[in-house]
C-alpha cells in the first residue's frame, strides 16, 4: 500500500512540474548601453495577466507627506519596495544592482526606465519549470545633455534623510530617474519645521556619487496668504518663526547662506501677493512653472513683462503631488565647469535653465 501511495505522490509531483508549478528563477542585469556598466533604474516585471513581481532586493522607498512632524503623522509614512505608477497602470520598483527573483513558469515582459534622456528598454522572456535564466538589458541614450553641460534637477522632493547611511539608498533612487540634482526639502509651518527632515545643510548635507547630487533645502515659510517658498542649497536651515510672515528675512538669510530662493506651485494663488512684495525689489531668484503635470507660465510672464528677471524651474512635489514620481517634472541648468552645489546654484541665479 505504501508503495502505491508513494507512486501516486510521485506522479502528482511530476504532473505539477509539467503544469508549470515548479518555479524558475531570473537574474536581471541593467546596464548603460554606452559604458556597459550597471546602472540604477525603475523596473516593471509583469506576467501575461499583468500581475507584477518585485524582487526582495528592490530599493526601499519611504513615502511621506503631511503638515505635522513625525510623531503625529505615522499614518502618512509608507515604507515600500514598489509603487503604483498611474501613468502606466502598473506596479514598478527601483534597483541599483543586478537582481534575482523566483518566478512561476510562464511568459513575462520586462521594462526598464531611467529618466527622459534614455529610451525605454524592453525584454520578453519565457521561464520554464526549474529553469535559471539570465537577461542583460541595456538602456540606450537618445540624447546626452550632461555632455553638453546641462544637468537635470527636481527642485521639490520630500524624502526624510536623517542619517548618512540613508544617502546611498536615496541617491540610487534618484539616479534611477536620472536626476543629477535632487533637492530634498524639509517642510514646516509657523508652528514647526519637522516634516521630511534633513540631516544637514550646505556642503555637510550634500551627497555626491559621480555627477549626481543630493542637496538639502526647505519649503518654509509657507502660508495661505503669501504662498509657499523654497530655499535651495543654503548652508543652513533658516527658521525665523518669530518673523514667519516677513518672507524677506528668510530670503535674505538664505541668500547669505549661498542659496537660491523662490516660490513654489507656479507663483499662483496667494504667492502672487508674496511675489508682489518681493520680486520688484530683486528678492526672488526663481518660480516653479511646471508641476503636477501642469505648465503655468502666466505669473512668470507677467513679471518678465515688467522687466523683472526671474528663473523658471520645475519640481514634482513628490510624493505630495498627484500622479507623482521623482523627476516627473524637472528642469535643466547649464553649469560651467564641474557640477557641484555652488556651480549649480549659480546657473539658476544667472537664469540658465529650461
Amino acid at each position: 500500500m505504501r508503495a502505491v501511495v508513494a507512486a501516486l505522490v510521485a506522479g502528482l509531483i511530476g504532473l505539477a512540474a509539467c503544469d508549470g508549478a515548479s518555479p524558475g528563477s531570473l537574474r536581471v542585469e541593467i546596464v548603460d548601453a554606452g559604458s556597459g556598466a550597471p546602472t540604477p533604474a525603475r523596473v516593471e516585471l509583469l506576467d501575461e495577466d499583468g500581475r507584477a513581481f518585485v524582487p526582495e532586493s528592490a530599493l526601499r522607498l519611504t513615502l511621506q507627506c503631511a503638515t505635522a512632524p513625525p510623531a503625529a503623522w505615522a499614518q502618512w509614512w509608507v515604507d515600500a519596495s514598489a509603487l503604483d505608477n498611474p501613468h502606466t497602470g502598473t506596479r514598478q520598483f527601483y534597483v541599483d544592482a543586478p537582481f534575482e527573483i523566483a518566478l512561476p513558469a510562464g511568459r513575462y515582459t520586462l521594462r526598464a526606465f531611467k529618466g527622459i534622456e534614455r529610451r525605454i528598454a524592453r525584454a520578453t522572456l519565457t521561464i520554464a519549470p526549474g529553469e535559471e535564466q539570465r537577461v542583460r538589458v541595456a538602456l540606450e541614450r537618445w540624447i546626452d545633455l550632461p555632455a553638453e553641460g546641462w544637468y537635470g534637477a527636481d527642485d521639490h522632493i520630500h524624502v526624510t534623510r536623517l542619517r548618512e547611511e540613508d544617502d546611498p539608498r536615496i541617491s540610487a533612487w534618484m539616479q534611477a530617474e536620472d536626476l543629477h540634482v535632487a533637492n530634498l526639502l524639509q517642510m514646516g509651518t509657523q508652528a514647526q519645521i519637522g516634516v521630511t527632515p534633513q540631516r544637514a545643510f550646505g556642503d555637510a548635507g550634500t551627497y555626491r556619487e559621480g555627477d549626481h547630487l543630493l542637496l538639502a533645502g526647505q519649503e518654509h515659510p509657507r502660508t495661505h496668504f503669501l504662498g509657499h517658498t523654497i530655499t535651495l542649497g543654503a548652508d543652513r536651515l533658516v527658521d525665523l518663526r518669530d518673523e514667519y510672515i516677513v518672507y524677506e528675512r528668510t530670503f535674505d538669510a538664505g541668500r547669505r547662506g549661498g542659496g537660491a530662493v523662490g516660490f513654489a506651485h507656479f507663483g499662483r494663488g496667494p504667492a502672487r501677493d508674496g511675489l508682489a512684495t518681493l520680486a520688484p525689489r530683486g528678492k526672488v531668484d526663481f518660480i516653479e512653472v511646471l508641476q503636477f503635470e501642469w505648465p503655468h507660465y502666466d505669473v512668470w510672464y507677467e513679471l518678465l513683462d515688467q522687466g523683472i528677471r526671474i528663473t523658471p524651474t520645475a519640481g514634482s512635489d513628490f510624493p505630495c503631488g498627484p500622479w507623482s514620481l521623482p523627476g516627473r517634472e524637472r528642469f535643466y541648468t547649464r553649469v560651467e565647469g564641474r557640477l557641484d552645489r555652488a556651480s549649480w546654484l549659480e546657473g539658476i541665479r544667472r537664469g540658465r535653465t529650461f
